[in-house]
């Protein structure tokens, strides 16, 4: 039985990969989410060969033709399942690019899924756009959003409680930090 998600950082060097890959058959998680450039998809394949889901990650400061490429590339592979990240800096604003990563996505084709982020974290003046932001990703194709890190599950219900109220109305799932 498979259950959870795992999420990861693709090695830089290829010749790493087998050993990771192993390591990771043996967890048999449900989803793998992988993050990396170019060495994320490389994985995404080598994880697709034995029988694993895999989900790529797209990061905001993709330009409009590299993630177009990409995504094409990760649906030629199999990959049908994408999480959009913000890679702006915590005081910057790429909610623009995220949606368009999400309009990108979708436009390749209905059965493909596509996530986005969303933040607990009550930090800055930009929550309330921020909560906007991920409503007109879910308008546009977005489902779920992924409130991470969560670091209390009061936290999670107030941003799930909050989302929700922004008009929010797909799966709205928390991430946690690993235990060590």
């Amino acid at each position: 039985m498979r259950a959870g998600q795992l999420e990861i950082f693709a090695p830089r060097f290829e010749a790493a990969d087998a050993a990771l890959v192993e390591r990771i058959s043996t967890v048999t998680p449900a989803l793998v989410g992988v993050s990396g450039g170019t060495a994320a998809l490389r994985l995404c394949r080598k994880l697709q060969e034995r029988g694993l889901k895999t989900q790529l990650h797209l990061t905001s400061d993709l330009t409009p033709d590299a993630a177009s490429s990409c995504v094409d590339d990760a649906v030629a592979a199999g990959v049908t399942s994408f999480l959009v990240l913000d890679a702006s800096a915590p005081s910057g604003d790429a909610s623009t690019a995220v949606l368009d990563l999400v309009r990108l996505v979708k436009s390749k084709g209905g059965s493909l899924s596509v996530a986005v982020c969303g933040t607990t974290e009550k930090t800055d003046a930009a929550y309330d756009r921020k909560l906007a932001a991920v409503r007109e990703q879910v308008q546009a194709g977005a489902d779920p959003v992924i409130a991470g890190p969560v670091l209390s599950a009061e936290a999670f219900a107030a941003y799930e409680s909050e989302v929700c109220a922004a008009g929010v109305t797909c799966a709205v799932t928390p991430s946690v930090l690993p235990l060590h």
